[in-house]
C-alpha cells in the first residue's frame, strides 16, 4: 500500500483525501480494529510524508483533525479559513 499510494499522484495529480476500506466482507472487527491501528500507525504517518515531498507551493496541506480540532479552539472559522 506505501508502495503503490504515492503513484497515484501520477494520474489523479495531487489530491488530499484517500478513502481505504476496512470492513470488507464481514470481516471479524477484531481484524479490523487492527487494519485500523495498522493504518493509522504505519501507513498514514509514511503517506503524509511522501505527499509532502514535491507537493506544489499552490496545494494546501490537507486538513488534518489536529488542525481543525485547533482552528475550533481558537474560535476561527473553518468555513473561512481552510482551504479545501
Amino acid at each position: 500500500m506505501i508502495e503503490k499510494t504515492p503513484g497515484f499522484r501520477e494520474y489523479a495529480g495531487d489530491y488530499q483525501r484517500q478513502l481505504f476500506l476496512m470492513d470488507h466482507a464481514g470481516l471479524p472487527l477484531k481484524t479490523v480494529l487492527e487494519q485500523l491501528d495498522l493504518l493509522g500507525e504505519e501507513v498514514v504517518p509514511v503517506l503524509r510524508k511522501e505527499f509532502a515531498v514535491g507537493r506544489p507551493a499552490d496545494v494546501p496541506e490537507a486538513p488534518t483533525h489536529a488542525c481543525l480540532s485547533a482552528r475550533a479552539r481558537s474560535g476561527a472559522s473553518t468555513a473561512t479559513s481552510v482551504r479545501w
